[in-house]
């Protein structure tokens, strides 16, 4: 049964750490690469910082507990504020990943990224 329209989410991470109720962390990156990162939530805002071994996109992430479906009929319609990215190092990358759960199927929105070469 899909639900009439209205907002199913909203977080403004104003609290000391991320909901566990609303999402949990995820280590799998956009790729296989290797690195190390840390996803936290300070002073208002979501944090992902890290650093990775090569260029195959690896990351963390922070996942939905819940999965939410659109239709034709009903959009999903997802809004976020990027502050900043701050970038160290060769190349950058950032953006919010949208995927079924075994992402399969996916949309990437607000891809950004820098290249220092």
């Amino acid at each position: 049964m899909i639900s009439d329209p209205g907002v199913l989410l909203t977080e403004a991470f104003a609290g000391n750490s991320i909901n566990s109720s609303l999402f949990e962390i995820s280590e799998e990156g956009f790729g296989n690469g290797l690195g190390d990162f840390t996803v936290e939530q300070n002073n208002g805002q979501l944090e992902i910082s890290g650093f990775a071994d090569g260029d195959t996109w690896p990351g963390a992430s922070l996942k939905t507990k819940n999965s939410y479906l659109a239709t034709e009929d009903l959009n999903l319609v997802v809004e976020v504020d990027r502050v900043a990215m701050d970038q160290f190092g060769e190349a950058g990358r950032t953006g919010v990943f949208l995927t079924n759960a075994d992402r399969t199927r996916f949309r990437i929105l607000l891809a950004a990224s820098r290249d220092r070469r």
